[in-house]
C-alpha cells in the first residue's frame, strides 16, 4: 500500500457530511475531498487553494444567474482580477509569439547561410500562424505600442546565438523592420497554407 490518496492501492474512506466524492480523471479512484470550507475566507481561499475558490466562486455565479441572491458572498475583487487575467495571458501569448517570430526572422536577415535557415523558416511561419489565430482586435494598441520593445527583447535573444554562431553576416536593423500588421498577416497566409 502506497498510502496516498491518488494511488489506485489506497481506498477511500466513506464520503462523509463535509466531504465530497469525487472521481480522479486518470485513475477512476474515488476520493474524498473537503467541500468548501464556511470558516475559511474567501480571500484566505483564494491564497490558500485557488482551484476550491474557483469551483465555489463558480457555484456563486450560477446560483446569482439563476436569480438567488448571493452576490454578497461572491469575492468581487478577486474575481474581477482573475477575468482581467485571463485576457491578460491571451496578450502575453500572441506578444510572447510575435517576440519570438521576430527573432527567428533576425537570425534568417544576419545569417543566410546558416545550416538551419530551413528550420527558422519553418519556426517563423508556425509561431507567426499562431500569433495570427490568437490576435484580437481589442489587442492591436497595446501591441503595436510595445512592438519595439518586443524587438529590442527579440535582438538580446539574438545576442546569445551571437555569442554560439559568431557575428552575422549582414548587420541587423536597429529599430524593428516589421509593423504589426505585416507580422499578422505573414502569419495569416501561414494559417491558409496549412489549411
Amino acid at each position: 500500500m502506497c498510502g496516498r490518496l491518488s494511488c489506485p492501492h489506497t481506498r477511500s474512506t466513506p464520503a462523509r457530511d463535509d466531504t465530497l466524492t469525487r472521481m480522479s480523471p486518470w485513475q477512476g479512484v474515488k476520493l474524498d475531498a473537503p467541500r468548501y470550507s464556511q470558516t475559511m475566507s474567501d480571500a484566505d481561499l483564494y491564497d490558500t487553494d485557488v482551484l476550491a475558490w474557483s469551483e465555489h466562486q463558480a457555484e456563486l455565479l450560477r446560483r446569482m444567474a439563476a436569480g438567488e441572491r448571493v452576490n454578497d458572498q461572491v469575492d468581487w475583487e478577486n474575481v474581477i482580477e482573475e477575468i482581467e487575467s485571463v485576457g491578460r495571458s491571451e496578450l502575453r501569448a500572441v506578444a510572447s509569439a510575435l517576440r519570438n517570430a521576430m527573432q527567428h526572422k533576425l537570425y534568417l536577415l544576419g545569417w543566410p547561410n546558416a545550416l538551419a535557415v530551413a528550420h527558422w523558416q519553418t519556426e517563423v511561419r508556425a509561431i507567426l500562424a499562431e500569433a495570427a489565430k490568437d490576435f484580437r482586435e481589442s489587442m492591436r494598441r497595446e501591441l503595436a505600442a510595445d512592438l519595439p520593445d518586443l524587438y529590442r527583447l527579440a535582438c538580446l535573444g539574438v545576442e546569445r546565438h551571437v555569442r554560439d554562431e559568431g557575428a552575422p553576416s549582414a548587420p541587423l536593423p536597429d529599430t524593428c523592420p516589421w509593423t504589426l500588421d505585416e507580422l499578422l498577416a505573414e502569419g495569416r497566409v501561414a494559417l491558409r497554407r496549412s489549411d
